[in-house]
């Protein structure tokens, strides 16, 4: 705030200090009073606070005007311009007060007078005005004179800115008066008149206005007496104004302020007294000063028949008459309620405008007047209520039928003046919108709507009218007519649903408040006939004239309200007026009277005939020119009809977009106003028939249209008319009349779906009618339907519309079942017998879907009377041996059994089975179609309703159905017939408690009966159906049966049926049936069909066993029935059939455990419990079926005859090379039976069962068995382990086996160590893996067993060790020496080493090597000489191991180090394990072991290992290992043998002798130099002389030892080695090296005399 009054204070100083300065040389007296006032300011500015600084200036607002209008009375430019500048910044910032305004316009007006800064003066007075009220009365006048004033000057920018300001003060003046109101102007009420007047020409204002309000009407008067050549009472010094602008600036006041005139009364007056005979006169100059308001009704006619008469001159000047008719236009929509009178005088002058003989911007500029009057709805309610409703002068009639008389006039005058360039003509206008009037085009202005495109009245700045566009005053009678209708709707809507405020509306100002209801009903009625007929009338001559889609369809729009209204006003005769000429626009032209007379037999309305009649001629005359600008959408015949004329029925009718358009329009108003209708609704019907038949519409089996369909979809029963009838075809929509059809073209492929689906809507709109109403809709179908049958019976195509839509109707009304019913079924039923195929076929539909839905929809009658009479015509059509009836009977009959079968009363039942039976129980020729329909209501019968049935009605439907499953028209439905045999024998166990055992078992029987005839059906389909369903019937139910029943199933019907089964697969062709149909090649032959019984079959009766194994067992011959039943499974396991084996193996295990236990079964399943394979069994022991010990057993032994089938040896049979062989999957299953069956019967078995030759032999064979080469590609890993499954589920085996003889007091104790030695001799695979006999197709063998073998050989090595040491000391172990066995077995991978096929196996051999050993010789050295075997396999082993001749030169110095550390720890093993115990153990073996470590401690080189001779020496740590190991034999125990020193001897003796021979050999060489492995022996044998003397040092008795001798005396074999050491550096470097540790050897003792050199 203080920023901005400082800016004030700042710009006034800057104007004061620039007119001082400007003033300084000429002016003294101005500069003075400048700088004066400069000093003013600052002390006001210093004195004042910011909020009172603006209050302070305006108080001294007459001092600071001073210098200013001292300035401007110098008249010098330059200081004018200064102190106007400086009076408008005052005057924007509110500092003036009005005396000082007052000054200032009067040294204004001293400047106008001297022409002085003209512009900056009419700036000034506009900021003086606009801004706040500082000038009024005589002020403002003067102000808005010198405005008018300067509109004369010289300057053009001074005249432009002058007639802005006159356009911006007038309204100011105004806006004052809406402020002092205190209201918006559009809000405004009717004033209530004063009971005195004022003197119009007085010079003051009234006194009861205020002071704004005052002023604005002394200007309005002035105005207007100014604009009617009158001096002015109020804006002294203005002479003269131009009408023009008068009339603008009035009009413009009136527009936007009618809150001014409507709030106070002496405004209303001044229209009333001054503006309105104003107008008058200027229109009629024969009225003269005459006031309107004291004329009396004689006068009034006469000024309305001047007003009438042809002007004089005046009115051919266009600024003024076109001002004057927008002033009118104001008058009229907005003053109406104040000038009653003078608005029917205004309108009579506008429709005047419209005569012929006027000129055509006259009549032009009149319907656009009329355009902006009639498009609002109030001014027509107020139009009709003031003028049509009350008086004899129909004013609103009036408007709106010069408008039409204006259109008539036009077109007749276009044909008259059409040339004979029509062609030309007419092909210049394709495509454009327009009006084709008998061989002329009229264009078509698009965008005229009621608020733009005004030519004539929006041209203000225009001298002359401007030339009007061709077709312009038709466009915008064409606006006319569409908005005036739209008008007329919203008018209609006001009057009904705001009845108060539309009657205050329309009634004279001060009659009362609004009231609630109208006071005139007739109102919308007298509107309706005022606007109607007219609008009618011009709406039929523009729509058949048009040629533009979008100009139809706002024709059509309108003419759609018109019916709208008259329909909800129910006046018949305008109601049907709208509807003929909608349908007349509908349909094509007709010669002689149009296409609804002729065709259709309904006569013309009086209102349209002259229109139509005209409309009619002209387009019959001009229908070739006409397909030019609309697009043919049909061509064809019309709907023959009883009443058409023979000639009409072979002419061709042409149908066209604009008839398609207005099809559509009509349509949707039939739709909207469906309650309305009433005794129209023929005239409906008809022409929605004639619509449907020209577009080729076919309705579809629901009685609805589905837009242009093919004839089989639309009436399946078409194609067999041609025999029925003569050669008439049943789908009357496209049918043939001679040589000529109906034709539908591209254009007509989006309109047909729309016009559809508002023919459907127009029917479903009935449900809402009354009982009056829909007989009215019916019978106005029969009508159509009747008068089919007689054109059907004359050789004619009928049309199917009417039937279809009465079954349309009653499916709409069908809850009104008591209206209805009667007419439509005995209609329907008469027609099921006509001879036309598409008719019967209709009717049959029809009937069956209004029989659907009736059962579905409540009524008022007793329930089970309903159901009797709505079944009634449905039994009737039994007797029509007519296949395609008998199909519509089978259909609905279906269709009620799925939506109304639970609610039918049991006295129906046995019609409906009866109805169903009677298509199979005879030969009848009936297609397998019909069958099929027929058995599936019997499916839904069986499936949905068999509850409800009668006890006695369920053997009917046994029988039934087993009639389905015999016949042999379609096997599919035998198939599905044998299911649902299951579906009832499941129902009667269900209603057991309530049917009682003894019919339940009846009913069984009788269905085990039909299903046993089944079973040894020739289709292998329905046989494996059969057997199926007969099997699981007995495995469901079987428990409700009694025990003499069981017996009679098992023997009677179970047993021969397997025997059967197992004959026919026996005997069944294997040779290859030749069939049309693609057959599976596993199903090829009749071999592989009753494998897949036998499969079945088996599966069945295993089930069977299992759901009723309680049952069973109470049968004294369950045991016979069991063993019976295992070798079935026998037989079939041992059938060359890869199939059927496993298919029995896998009932066998379901059989015995109750499961079928597919998720371990597959070749590659990976899914495995996590629990061992005793908790497995455990887990899954409340699922397993009881079984009594003794049949435990007989089913063990039966597991080991299927097994022992398995493996047995096959040789190929009848010459062919391949030989079947059991897959993975067999070994597996069976394998997967064995942990349960074993935990039940482990009891029982003898120790001689599970030793070498029983079930380890048996399960060694099962491992080892064949494999055909084509599973090997598929037997795969699981993901879980290496191991395949067959391998998973051995393994199982193994440690089900091992858990039972692992404990002491186990029967099967002894049997361990077969166990074990199966063990090892499957993990002996490692090594031989040939042993497993699989043919692996040409893949590399290697691989193979890599990937297979030996991660099962392995994990048995381990498994068998570990078995080992966990029962070590077991006696059964002890007493058979199996660690012998173990040792012996684990000698084969450490003797091949590097030439296993993993390095995985020999390193794990040696683990489990050094395991078992620590487990072993503590047991061994207790007792060595029941272990003698035992040593020489551990140096056989060791020796085989650490001194192998299978070696691998691609290892890296890092995995030899890694070896050779597992050589290490097999010389620690011997160090800590068997050297300390060596006076325990047998001397050849510790001879054996001092020779290993002997051996050990010179490293050999091997010539082929490269990457040893460049590393290092190989194994050093392998003989330092071996050297420590002898040492530590030196010291001689307590009870020792002298090993030690042997040992000693022996290495001594090696040295020497490796010494002496590599001096030799070196020597006979000469320069040759001796292989890298001599050299790197000698270098091992000097180390180890080394590391002898440094072990010597440290013992305290080395002197005296024997080592020291044996030491001295190898001295002289190092002295002959220099000689030959020179060819070797490390030779040499390892010499001298050991020669320097003799020093420490001499030092030890004086050298002995008694040694003796060596020999």
């Amino acid at each position: 705030m203080q920023t901005d009054t400082k800016r004030i204070i700042d710009a006034v100083l800057q104007d004061l200090r620039a007119l001082s300065t400007e003033a300084k040389k000429k002016h003294n007296h101005v500069k003075e009073a400048a700088e004066s006032c400069v000093v003013k300011v600052r002390n006001i500015s210093s004195a004042s606070a910011d909020a009172v600084l603006l209050q302070n200036l305006r108080s001294a607002s007459s001092e600071l005007v001073h210098p200013l209008v001292v300035a401007c009375s110098t008249k010098n430019a330059r200081l004018v311009q200064i102190a106007l500048s400086a009076i408008q910044k005052l005057v924007q910032h509110r500092i003036l007060d009005e005396k000082s305004a007052g000054t200032i316009v009067s040294e204004l007006w001293s400047l106008v007078e001297s022409e002085c800064e003209e512009l900056r003066v009419v700036q000034t007075l506009t900021l003086i005005v606009s801004i706040e009220l500082v000038v009024c009365a005589h002020v403002l006048a003067k102000c808005i004179v010198m405005c008018f004033r300067l509109r004369f000057a010289k300057d053009p920018t001074v005249i432009n800115a002058a007639s802005a300001a006159v356009r911006q003060i007038v309204a100011s003046v105004f806006e004052r008066v809406v402020q002092e109101d205190g209201m918006k102007s559009s809000s405004f009420s009717v004033a209530v008149e004063p009971s005195t007047g004022t003197d119009l020409l007085s010079r003051v204002p009234p006194p009861t206005l205020r002071p704004c309000a005052a002023d604005a009407y002394m200007l309005f008067k002035d105005l207007c007496l100014l604009v009617d050549g009158e001096p002015p009472v109020w804006l002294n010094g203005l002479q003269e104004m131009s009408r023009t602008l008068g009339l603008e600036l009035i009009e413009t006041l009136l527009h936007s302020f009618p809150s001014v005139f409507f709030k106070h009364e002496e405004f209303t007056r001044l229209l009333r007294e001054i503006v309105c005979p104003l107008v008058i006169r200027l229109f009629s100059p024969n009225i003269k000063n005459t006031n309107l308001s004291t004329l009396t009704s004689t006068a009034l006619a006469q000024a309305r028949a001047i007003a009438n008469s042809t002007g004089s001159a005046d009115r051919t000047n266009f600024p003024l008459a076109m001002r004057l008719v927008r002033l009118i236009v104001i008058l009229v929509n907005i003053y109406h309620q104040k000038l009653v009178t003078e608005c029917e005088i205004f309108l009579s002058q506008l429709i005047r405008f419209l005569d012929a003989d006027r000129s055509p911007w006259q009549r032009a500029i009149a319907l656009e007047a009329l355009h902006r009057i009639l498009v609002h709805s109030s001014v027509c309610i107020w139009l009709c209520a003031n003028y049509d409703a009350r008086s004899s002068n129909a004013v609103l009639r009036n408007m709106l039928a010069g408008v039409a008389t204006f259109l008539r006039q036009t077109f007749k005058r276009t044909h008259l003046s059409s040339g004979g360039d029509d062609e030309s003509e007419t092909g210049q206008s394709v495509g454009l919108a327009g009006f084709y009037v008998n061989g002329a085009w009229i264009p078509f202005i698009d965008e005229l709507t009621a608020k733009k495109s005004f030519i004539l009245l929006e041209s203000m700045e225009k001298l002359e009218p401007s030339l009007l566009p061709d077709g312009y005053p038709v466009s915008r009678a064409f606006r006319i007519v569409v908005d005036a209708a739209q008008a007329l709707l919203v008018a209609f809507d006001e009057l009904t649903h705001k009845k108060g405020s539309a009657m205050e509306a329309a009634g004279e100002g001060g009659e009362g408040e609004a009231e609630t209801e109208r006071k005139d009903p007739q109102l919308e009625v007298s509107l309706l006939h005022a606007m109607q007929p007219p609008l009618v009338s011009a709406i039929v001559l523009m729509l058949d004239t048009s040629t533009d889609e979008t100009m139809s369809e706002s024709l059509l729009t309108a003419l759609s309200t018109l019916t709208l209204i008259s329909c909800r006003l129910k006046i018949p005769s305008a109601r049907h007026t709208h509807l003929y000429a909608l349908s007349s626009a509908s349909l094509p032209s007709c010669s002689g009277g149009g296409y609804v007379a002729r065709c259709m037999g309904v006569p013309v309305p009086e209102d349209l005939a002259a229109d139509l009649d005209a409309s009619v001629s002209g387009s019959v005359a001009a229908a070739a020119d006409r397909l030019v600008y609309h697009q043919v959408v049909a061509t064809g015949v019309p709907l023959p009809c009883s009443f058409t004329p023979p000639p009409l029925l072979t002419q061709q009718m042409i149908l066209t977009t604009k008839n398609v358009q207005a099809a559509r329009v009509l349509l949707t108003c039939a739709e909207t106003n469906v309650p309305s209708w009433a005794e129209s609704w023929e005239l409906v019907m008809a022409a929605c028939a004639h619509i449907a038949w020209l577009l080729a519409i076919r309705p579809s089996l629901s009685g609805t249209f589905a837009g242009r369909k093919t004839e089989e979809e639309a009436i399946p029963s078409s194609s067999s008319s041609n025999g029925a009838s003569g050669g008439t075809t049943g789908g009357g929509q496209s049918g043939s009349v001679g040589s000529t059809s109906m034709v539908t073209t591209a254009a007509a492929s989006t309109d047909i779906p729309v016009i559809a689906e508002k023919l459907d809507k127009i029917i479903e709109c009935t449900k809402d009618l009354d009982e009056v109403g829909l007989h009215h809709v019916i019978a106005a179908l029969c009508r159509l339907s009747s008068d089919a049958l007689i054109v059907s019976a004359n050789g004619r195509d009928p049309s199917f519309f009417g039937i279809s839509k009465l079954l349309h109707v009653g499916m709409v009304n069908v809850e009104r079942f008591h209206v209805i019913w009667k007419p439509l079924t005995a209609h329907l039923i008469d027609i099921c017998s006509h001879s036309h195929a598409g008719l019967r076929d209709w009717a049959a539909l029809s009937l069956t879907t209004l029989i659907k839905a009736a059962l579905k929809t409540k009524t008022s009658l007793e329930e089970e009377s309903r159901q009797q009479l709505v079944l009634s015509p449905l039994s009737a059509l039994s007797l029509i041996a007519i296949p395609d009836v008998r199909k519509r009977q089978i259909e609905c009959l279906m269709a009620i059994l799925q939506s109304h079968g639970a609610l039918f009363k049991q006295s129906q039942w046995a019609t409906l089975v009866k109805v169903l039976a009677d298509i199979v129980q005879k030969d009848q020729g009936f297609t397998a179609s019909l069958i099929n329909h027929a058995y599936t209501a019997l499916r839904l019968v069986v499936t949905d309703f068999i509850q409800v049935l009668p006890v006695e009605c369920v053997e009917q439907l046994v029988e039934t159905d087993a009639l389905f499953g015999r016949q042999q028209a379609d096997q599919n439905i035998a198939l599905s017939a044998l299911t649902q045999l299951w579906t009832i024998s499941d129902f009667v166990f269900r209603r057991l408690p309530k049917m009682g055992p003894g019919a339940a078992e009846k009913i069984w029987l009788v269905l085990y009966t039909c299903l046993s005839e089944l079973c040894v059906d020739s289709r292998p389909a329905v046989r494996k159906s059969a057997c199926q369903t007969l099997l699981q019937t007995v495995a469901a139910h079987g428990h409700a049966l009694r025990v003499h029943t069981w017996s009679h199933m098992v023997w009677k019907i179970i047993m021969p049926m397997l025997d059967k089964v197992k004959m026919m697969t026996k005997n069944a062709s294997k040779v290859r049936e030749e069939s049309d149909l693609l057959v599976h090649h596993s199903r090829d032959t009749q071999a592989k069909q009753w494998t897949e019984t036998a499969m079945q079959t088996m599966q069945g009766v295993v089930k069977i066993y299992n759901a009723q194994r309680n049952g069973l067992l109470k049968l004294d011959d369950f045991g016979a029935a069991w063993s019976q039943l295992l070798q079935y499974l026998e037989w079939g396991t041992e059938e060359e059939n890869a199939e059927l084996s496993l298919a029995c193996l896998k009932c066998f295990h379901e059989l015995l455990l109750g499961k079928s236990g597919a998720q371990t079964l597959e070749i590659n399943t990976t899914a495995k419990g996590g629990g061992t394979p005793r908790e497995d069994s455990m887990k899954s022991d409340d699922f397993v079926p009881p079984l009594t010990p003794d049949m435990w057993l007989v089913s063990w032994y039966s597991w080991e005859r299927l097994a022992k089938g398995l493996v047995k040896e096959r040789q190929p049979t009848n010459g062919k090379e391949s030989m079947y062989l059991p897959g993975p999957s067999h070994l597996t299953t069976l394998l997967h039976i064995f942990p349960s069956l074993f935990e039940r019967v482990k009891k029982a078995l003898k120790v001689e069962e599970m030793a070498d030759g029983g079930i380890p032999l048996l399960l060694e064979k099962v491992v080892l068995c064949s494999t055909p080469s084509d599973y090997s590609p598929f037997v795969q890993p699981s993901a879980s382990s290496s191991l395949t499954p067959t391998q998973e589920a051995a393994i199982d085996c193994f440690k089900t086996i091992y858990t039972e003889e692992s404990v002491e007091s186990s029967t099967l104790s002894p049997a361990l160590p077969s166990l074990i030695r199966l063990l090892l001799k499957l993990a002996s695979l490692a090594v031989r893996p040939s042993q497993v006999k699989m043919r692996i197709g040409g893949k590399d063998f290697g691989d193979w067993a890599r990937s297979q073998v030996l991660p099962f050989a392995e994990c048995t090595m381990r498994m068998g060790v570990e078995y080992y040491a966990a029962s070590a000391a077991a006696y059964a172990v002890v007493n058979e020496k199996v660690v012998v066995d173990v040792v012996s077995s684990l000698s084969s991978p450490l003797s091949l080493k590097y030439e296993c096929l993993s390095d995985s196996t020999w390193k794990l051999a040696a683990n489990c090597f050094i395991s078992t050993l620590k487990t072993a010789l503590p047991l061994a050295r207790n007792n060595p000489d029941h272990y003698m075997s035992l040593w020489q396999e551990i140096a056989d082993a060791l020796n085989n191991f650490l001194f192998t001749k299978n070696v691998n030169v691609r290892l890296s110095p890092d995995e030899r180090r890694r070896d050779e550390f597992i050589d290490c720890q097999m010389i620690d093993l011997l160090r800590t394990e068997i050297l300390p115990y060596s006076s325990s153990l047998p001397t050849v073996f510790i001879t054996q072991i001092i020779s290993i470590l002997n051996k050990g401690s010179i490293c050999h080189m091997d010539s082929t290992d490269v990457l040893a001779s460049d590393s290092f020496t190989e194994r050093h740590d392998l003989s330092r290992a071996c050297f420590d190991a002898l040492l530590s034999m030196t010291r001689e125990t307590p009870g020792g043998r002298g090993l030690g020193k042997a040992a000693i001897v022996s290495l001594v003796d090696r040295c020497r002798g490796v010494l002496t021979s590599f001096g030799g050999d070196a020597k006979s060489g000469g320069e040759m130099r001796l292989p890298r492995t001599r050299v790197m022996e000698v270098i091992s044998a000097l180390n180890a002389v080394d590391a002898l003397i440094e072990r010597m040092a440290l013992r305290s008795d080395a002197a005296s030892s024997d080592l020291y001798s044996q030491l001295v005396v190898l001295h002289p074999s190092l002295v002959d080695l220099i000689p030959t050491s020179h060819a070797d550096p490390e030779i040499e470097k390892s010499l001298i090296a050991t020669l320097k540790s003799y020093q420490t050897l001499l030092l030890l003792k004086s050298l002995p005399h008694n040694v003796n050199a060596p020999q």
